[in-house]
């Protein structure tokens, strides 16, 4: 069933295409999404006069070309697109680099005809196409899984990959103007890159931020640009490379900082009392570093909250170690505890039983109350 929009008439009405969720997952946490059907969402942003869609249509020619023909038929009031996604390097003698985001200018394909090693004669130039960093893509039936195939298709182009010439031909066809932007996700020789599932939130993130500068006024780039003044404040310079801060971090380190503010905190006694110098010289994922400065300036921000989950904690330990995950309400508040395991075998059931007879249920409370703080 069509949801039709009666708040305004947008002067634009854009989609946004993504080849799999994991691309789309940031934009999914950041906006509600209303969806419509199966893969295909409307968005509720901030931006005025704009109309969002997202749609993610599936890895390869068929599927992106097939799923994105019948929401252009079913809403015909799209008529804008940007595709973004992920894409692979083809040689490791650029400028480019794994985690750099680029502009689409032309994209090419491998012909179809997996029997055929010739080149499909037509390709399609980008609305994209005149960003400051464009570069041509190639779009492949198969995943490259030789260097020798990888050589081939550099002739044409440094970038490879599954969908944007299937969802080129699309728009064309539909008169739609496109633009693609692509994060470098690994090198397009074969091998299989571990980093790639990993970092796949990181990369959604970085997509996220490039819709959002490129979506926003200059009243809301301004708010924005100011609300990040105590993050600069309490970093040094160079120290901003040891972390990897997506949006949602960035919101909760402004949070935090902007509170020890209020509260008189100098951040560089600050940063003395979360060992902030120690934090940086540990060997850890930039990720799992921002994970923990966050969770050091909660901690310092509120010290009785820390007390409290310490004494929670101790009370808790006897299932955690039974590999459960306990988690308290919120804001502590309640009397209430979530309890997530996953039993196997009669002794799984027998050992939670034991530990939860054995639980002191009457101090939890207690602690809880506050009374025994």
């Amino acid at each position: 069933m069509d949801r039709q929009r009666t708040t305004h008439s947008p002067s634009e009405c854009l989609l946004l295409s993504f080849a799999h969720r994991g691309e789309a997952r940031a934009f999914l946490q950041e906006y509600k999404a209303h969806q419509l059907q199966t893969d295909f969402y409307e968005l509720d942003t901030p931006f005025e006069s704009l109309d969002v869609f997202l749609l993610i249509t599936g890895e390869g020619y068929e599927d992106s070309m097939t799923n994105l023909s019948y929401i252009l038929g079913k809403y015909p009031q799209i008529n804008k697109m940007i595709n973004y996604g992920v894409c692979g390097l083809l040689r490791k003698d650029l400028s480019l680099e794994i985690n750099d985001l680029v502009g689409i200018r032309t994209v090419y394909a491998d012909n179809t005809h997996q029997e055929s090693k010739k080149m499909s004669f037509k390709s399609f130039t980008l609305d994209s196409a005149h960003s400051t960093e464009a570069f041509d893509i190639v779009t492949t039936r198969e995943r490259i899984l030789s260097r020798e195939k990888a050589d081939y298709l550099d002739n044409f182009s440094a970038l490879v990959d599954r969908e944007l010439w299937a969802q080129a031909f699309v728009a064309n066809r539909w008169d739609i103007p496109l633009s693609s932007y692509k994060v470098i996700s690994d090198y397009a020789d074969g091998e299989i890159c571990e980093q790639v599932k990993e970092s796949s939130p990181l990369w959604s993130d970085q997509l996220l931020r490039h819709f959002i500068e490129n979506q926003e006024s200059p009243k809301q780039r301004k708010i924005r640009e100011e609300t990040l003044f105590q993050i600069n404040a309490f970093f040094n310079e160079g120290d901003k490379e040891f972390f990897h801060i997506t949006l949602s971090q960035e919101r909760s380190l402004q949070r935090l900082l902007q509170a020890h503010h209020i509260k008189g905190h100098e951040f560089e006694e600050l940063k003395e009392k979360i060992y902030f110098s120690q934090l940086l010289e540990k060997k850890m994922r930039p990720k799992d570093r921002t994970k923990e400065l966050i969770i050091s300036l909660s901690e310092t921000l509120n010290p009785m909250e820390l007390r409290l989950k310490n004494q929670l904690k101790t009370l808790t330990y006897p299932i955690e170690k039974l590999s459960a995950q306990v988690k308290h309400d919120q804001d502590y508040d309640k009397e209430k505890l979530h309890l997530s395991m996953t039993l196997q075998s009669a002794e799984d059931f027998q050992r939670l039983g034991e530990a939860l007879q054995r639980f002191p249920y009457k101090k939890w409370t207690s602690i809880l109350r506050g009374e025994d703080v």
